[in-house]
């Protein structure tokens, strides 16, 4: 259901020309967090290349917010902040890439729950990086530099 609010001057609506139709990320988006056009459309353009969209599997979209929301004790606005910072997460899967990022994190930063909490909501980015590969060498770097 397409809204009647007035679009921003160069805001296309899902399926216009040069957008892919809505699919399942669309459908998934508007069904978990009741997003908007506008919403669904900045989500949609930050998954490219665009076949990514066929890609994000509902069920593994679901419990990846299911299990981000209970390990994080995130409410369900906050949640949709999350994913709507960074919608590739909805591709990941928790066990396999989000949860082991998130326990690296928390352990060698020394985070309680909430610091972690605070963390993701403040930069939800940390949730697409490998921390062995990303958030480590960096933080490496700069306990050497601080000697």
């Amino acid at each position: 259901m397409l809204s009647t609010v007035p679009r921003p001057a160069g805001v296309e609506t899902p399926g216009a020309v040069g957008l892919p139709p809505p699919g399942r990320t669309a459908t998934f988006l508007r069904a978990r967090f009741a997003c908007t056009d506008e919403e669904v459309l900045r989500a949609e353009r930050s998954l490219l290349p665009r076949q990514v969209h066929p890609s994000i599997d509902p069920a593994r979209a679901g419990n990846t917010c299911d299990s981000l929301q209970s390990r994080l004790s995130l409410s369900e606005p906050e949640l949709k902040k999350v994913v709507l910072k960074i919608p590739p997460v909805l591709g990941c899967s928790y066990e396999a890439n989000i949860a082991p990022s998130l326990a690296a994190l928390q352990s060698r930063l020394s985070l309680s729950e909430p610091e972690l909490k605070k963390m993701v909501l403040g930069l939800p980015s940390v949730l697409s990086c490998s921390f062995e590969a990303n958030i480590a060498p960096s933080l490496a770097a700069r306990s050497r530099g601080s000697r």
